[in-house]
């Protein structure tokens, strides 16, 4: 993970979510929209197939961004949309 991957123990699912999502958006404001992306690529991975709704939403609402900020808006959805998988 890179700067404070070791500050949270490895299984504390949030802690490491977090730690990921506020990586990207500190790269996203460098101008590095490709390692935005992989960041909030692991924090996707991690929080997939859990019941930790908002935390989810937190990293979509990451993913958006970095697409945006990528150049990628078709990945990105439309303005004012984010999915929910859950039932």
């Amino acid at each position: 993970m890179g700067v404070g991957g070791s500050v949270a123990a490895e299984d504390d699912l949030e802690a490491q979510v977090r730690g990921r999502l506020a990586l990207s958006g500190m790269r996203l404001r460098q101008g590095r929209p490709s390692e935005a992306l992989g960041l909030a690529d692991e924090a996707k991975e991690r929080v997939a197939g859990t019941d930790y709704l908002l935390l989810d939403f937190e990293v979509q609402l990451a993913l958006t961004g970095a697409y945006r900020e990528a150049g990628d808006p078709a990945r990105a959805g439309p303005r004012g949309t984010l999915r929910c998988d859950y039932r």
